[in-house]
């Protein structure tokens, strides 16, 4: 009971991350606000999510599991009832990162938790499982956005992730009691006091202010803001120097440091390649994947004509090998040959993917399309569960939360820099082919877009 509640515990909150990104134009239009506001509906939930995902690593080694999964549950179920609530543009914004910060948690202590109640034989097929529904979710998150706005009102979609996170997280909490004791970590009795003072605030506050900055330059540049403007110059500058800063009191000063780049084998005598390894494949597999999610459905409709609706339907053979994918090789962690080789298998399957979807034009069949997307999505199904067991396997058991937390991390960062790194590289090729065009030529990029312009176009 325990292993499901948890498995579905992420539902809601991969869920409530993409709700609302059908639905941002009636928004805006019921507060009376633009467009370009209305994006930071979206972009708040994202922001808190990822920043704040690497925090609760630690804290679980400090309150234990169970008071962690309890607290961001209540907290994800209060965003959400605010969300619904909100009378304004800007109180939706900060609740929705309110919930972000909770539903990043929710992620996060899922992992955790299984991590705990299941051994290197079988973790692999529950987190493969996991995967797999927080793809799915995902995917419908904007499906059931769009239900909800057609049928009843679109502040039924955050209303109606309450009651789901509440009863899910309480029957995970309750039932592990029962059934299998948590490790040490989870254990040890401190009086409250003691618990709150042994946080890192400056590392945190350090860590979490670095990556705001640079998650606020992938929201703004190239879009509101150009690349060499003050503003993104002065994110990007800003978020370098406060993430230095924290690397060096985590080494030097901290005494219970957030991230204890010791323990976790990063520098020292006892140092290994494994958690780098780890965290460069989680941040490579995000990257590729959430610029699959992110660009593929506008290629099918500017391409083929489907509505919003149909061409993410369309996408749903990559959602699904992606996750099958991810559950078979979850079930073989145990080889040690299948760490040796899926990773490798998996980025040669990707690049293949990669490259055949790169010939595809207007002219392709649609089903040829399909089998180059379920080429891909094998390919970064293969390692994503990979890097965290391998990151797991190389730690203590004590530090194994937060390893698990900053893998998950660099995964979420992978997919925020991909997005916009690939979105700033399309549109400086698409406007320096622009600029060659006559005029009456790159008029039609004003009125049809970037995607089916490049379609319609040939250069």
């Amino acid at each position: 009971l325990i292993l499901v509640g948890l498995t579905l515990t992420v539902l809601p909150a991969a869920l409530d991350e993409s709700v609302v990104s059908n639905v941002l134009p009636q928004i805006s239009t019921v507060f009376g606000q633009p467009t370009e506001k209305g994006q930071w509906v979206s972009s708040a939930y994202i922001l808190a999510a990822t920043s704040f995902s690497p925090l609760y690593g630690k804290l679980v080694t400090i309150f234990g599991i169970r008071a962690m999964l309890l607290f961001v549950s209540f907290l994800f179920m209060l965003g959400s009832g605010l969300c619904g609530l909100s009378t304004s543009m800007d109180a939706l914004i900060g609740f929705r990162a309110l919930t972000g910060a909770a539903g990043g948690g929710m992620i996060v202590l899922t992992f955790i938790a299984l991590s705990t109640l299941t051994g290197p034989r079988t973790r692999g097929a529950y987190f493969g499982i996991v995967g797999a529904v927080f793809s799915l979710s995902n995917f419908m998150g904007p499906l059931v956005g769009d239900a909800f706005t057609s049928w009843i009102s679109w502040r039924w979609g955050f209303f109606s992730t309450s009651p789901s996170v509440t009863s899910l997280a309480s029957t995970s909490s309750s039932s592990s009691s029962s059934i299998s004791p948590m490790p040490s970590f989870t254990s040890v009795s401190y009086h409250l006091v003691i618990k709150l003072r042994r946080i890192d605030y400056i590392g945190s506050i350090l860590f979490v202010g670095g990556i705001v900055c640079w998650l606020l330059v992938t929201q703004l540049a190239g879009g509101t803001w150009p690349w060499t403007s003050p503003l993104i110059i002065a994110l990007i500058s800003s978020g370098a120097l406060l993430l230095a800063v924290f690397i060096l009191y985590e080494i030097r000063w901290a005494p219970e440091p957030l991230l204890d780049f010791r323990r976790l084998r990063i520098i020292g005598p006892h140092r290994s390649r494994n958690v780098p390894l780890s965290c460069a494949i989680s941040f490579a597999v995000g990257w590729t994947l959430f610029s699959a999610i992110s660009y593929l459905p506008p290629f099918l409709m500017a391409a083929y004509g489907y509505s919003l609706g149909g061409a993410t339907i369309r996408i749903l053979p990559f959602m699904v090998c992606h996750s099958m994918a991810s559950i078979a090789i979850g079930h073989m962690t145990h080889r040690p040959v299948v760490f040796r080789y899926s990773v490798a298998a998996g980025a040669v399957i990707t690049s293949v993917g990669l490259i055949l979807l790169y010939t595809v034009t207007s002219d392709t069949p649609l089903a040829l399309f399909l089998f180059y997307s379920f080429l891909l999505g094998i390919g970064i199904g293969l390692p994503i569960q990979l890097a965290i067991l391998l990151a797991q396997f190389s730690v203590d058991e004590y530090d194994m939360p937060v390893v698990t937390a900053f893998v998950n991390f660099c995964r979420m960062m992978g997919g925020a820099f991909g997005v916009v790194a690939e979105g700033a590289i399309f549109d400086s090729v698409l406007n320096a082919k622009i600029a060659k065009l006559p005029i009456a030529v790159s008029k039609l990029h004003q009125s049809y877009g970037s995607i089916r312009f490049t379609l319609m176009v040939p250069f």
